[in-house]
């Protein structure tokens, strides 16, 4: 199923809420729209499943328009599953009945065959006889995607279903609930406003602010390519640090001179905000890498970086890493992202260096 929103804009209580988005998903991809709370991504997901109209633009599935100024197909009548943030299960009925609560139009045998089906697609076969309260956290969450996929839905829509998890059971459930997607072919658009489990679990994400999408792209360009500050700070730990343009693609900044791309046209001599990603700078002892030389705008190779002067200020430990918070000599604060603990402690003097000689800049 093919989804595509064409300039859609929402207001609600003389409020806009949408101001003109557009987006398409193609049949069998799973795209996330993330986003602070405010922003229109539940709004959104709401117009396209029916249950709000639209004030303007149309949504388009399989080539049909389903909402437009004129038109309005019904949420019934629109093919569409939705999976809610809190399961929305019903308490008297077990698992094996709350998945067959939308097939009662279905011959008995189809139904209790499809039933078979989605709970073993969903691994709870074992849990069929069981009742809501009888489940876990993730096993609901389960239940409710399979109650959402029995009816062979032409798109699924999921509104923050993790929200109400713990954090490590959440990022579990999303890559389960991913593989489950994709098994089973379902186009689905996903809510969220956790940026790890957006690019976790998605082909293309949407990032959106103030009722717009400022980009929709895959996981990695957002995080690799982002198209304004604003995005980049959505999609995961970053660090602005201050630049000056040396030449059309080198920047002068308080971790020296460094390679830069940009997203619009930059001149020599412009002002400019540096991305830096916790992953492109290790800490180190010495005072520079052999070779490295700050003097000359010309292009540093990748193996001379300089290394400049810090203070360790603050360690977190996540386990299969270390993020470190740095405070360089003139203060500027940068993130630094280690595989193990840094040799220094708290309060003493390090040397932060580059892992690439390439990041992003734009203007402030």
């Amino acid at each position: 199923m093919q989804l595509h929103v064409n300039s859609v804009f929402k207001a609600l209580a003389n409020k806009p809420v949408l101001n003109g988005v557009s987006l398409s998903l193609e049949e069998g991809g799973i795209a996330c729209l993330l986003g602070a709370s405010g922003c229109g991504k539940t709004t959104l997901l709401r117009c396209i499943a029916g249950f709000e109209s639209v004030d303007s633009g149309s949504i388009d599935l399989d080539g049909q328009t389903v909402a437009s100024l004129r038109q309005h197909i019904a949420p019934h009548d629109r093919g569409v599953g939705m999976v809610f943030q809190d399961h929305a299960l019903f308490p008297h009925l077990n698992v094996a009945q709350n998945a067959a609560f939308g097939l009662h139009k279905w011959a008995a045998v189809e139904a209790k065959r499809r039933i078979e089906e989605v709970l073993e697609l969903v691994g709870l076969s074992s849990q069929a006889e069981r009742y809501p309260h009888q489940l876990s956290g993730g096993q609901q969450q389960r239940a409710a995607l399979a109650r959402a996929l029995a009816t062979k839905p032409r798109l699924l829509l999921l509104d923050e279903p993790f929200a109400s998890l713990d954090r490590s059971l959440r990022y579990r459930l999303v890559q389960e609930v991913s593989k489950i997607l994709k098994v089973s072919g379902t186009t689905a658009l996903w809510v969220t406003h956790d940026a790890r489990e957006a690019l976790q679990a998605a082909d293309l994400v949407g990032v959106m602010r103030n009722g717009v999408i400022a980009q929709w792209d895959t996981p990695m360009n957002l995080y690799q390519r982002p198209v304004s500050l604003e995005v980049a700070m959505a999609v995961g730990d970053c660090s602005m640090v201050p630049g000056t343009l040396v030449s059309d693609s080198l920047a002068n900044t308080p971790l020296g001179i460094v390679n830069v791309q940009s997203v619009g046209p930059l001149e020599k001599g412009d002002v400019v905000q540096v991305l830096v990603r916790p992953e492109q700078l290790t800490l180190q002892s010495g005072h520079s890498i052999s070779g490295a030389d700050t003097s000359s705008p010309a292009h540093i190779p990748a193996d001379d970086r300089l290394t400049v002067s810090a203070t360790l200020k603050h360690v977190w430990f996540h386990g299969h890493s270390t993020l470190c918070l740095v405070v360089l000599d003139d203060g500027t604060e940068v993130k630094v992202s280690l595989a193990a603990a840094p040799a220094a402690a708290t309060g003493e003097t390090t040397r932060v260096a580059w892992t690439t000689n390439t990041a992003i800049a734009f203007l402030p």
